[in-house]
């Protein structure tokens, strides 16, 4: 760039704290999105849900500790089917947001 020897430094600094903020951004991110879970107990919740997706939510819950019910993630195995097939509107918006 044609710029002064000043402004360049500024730049580098500004592109320097803009690379940590993105970093820092980017794993704030990650952690809310691994600890996001929707802890389902009412089997009408899966509705639509093919029994594989269903078996996968129910072996999740169980792996984290849950006694009973289902658990969908915003991990793409557990999110996508989730919120392709399940009928319950207000669980899939829930997820979205």
């Amino acid at each position: 760039a044609n710029l002064s020897e000043d402004k360049k430094k500024r730049l580098r600094e500004i592109d320097a704290k803009l690379a940590k903020l993105k970093l820092t951004f980017g794993e704030n991110v990650l952690a809310e999105t691994n600890k996001y879970q929707l802890h389902l107990t009412i089997e009408s919740d899966l509705d639509g849900l093919p029994e594989g997706a269903k078996e996968a939510a129910a072996q999740l819950a169980t792996s984290k500790g849950k006694e009973d019910g289902w658990l969908i993630t915003l991990d793409y195995p557990s999110y996508i089917p989730f919120m392709k097939y399940a009928k319950n509107r207000a669980l899939r918006k829930e997820l979205s947001l």
